[in-house]
């Protein structure tokens, strides 16, 4: 069976169900450009380590409060750098 343009197939075990994927086990296409961005050398750096994407990506979502608790953990573009391994980017 043919991929539909825009999806890859994971394989997972029967039933498991990953965060981040469709009921279809596939990753969106925006999903993959975007981790694709991330590898890309030096905007995976300034976009993880100097912009805080993975939290400063997310308002509307929550509260600023809320937001402050993420970003205690990694007040610097140094202590982000475990966030940027996380992405892909080395």
């Amino acid at each position: 069976m043919a991929e539909p343009a825009g999806h890859t197939r994971w394989a997972e075990p029967a039933g498991h169900r990953h965060h981040g994927r469709g009921a279809d086990g596939r990753v969106p296409t925006a999903a993959r450009e975007l981790f694709a961005l991330l590898r890309t050398p030096g905007v995976g750096e300034e976009t993880v380590l100097e912009k805080s994407l993975f939290v400063e990506g997310l308002p509307g979502t929550l509260a600023p409060a809320d937001l402050d608790v993420y970003r205690r953990p990694c007040p610097t573009p140094r202590s982000r750098r475990p966030v940027l391994a996380g992405a892909g980017v080395r």
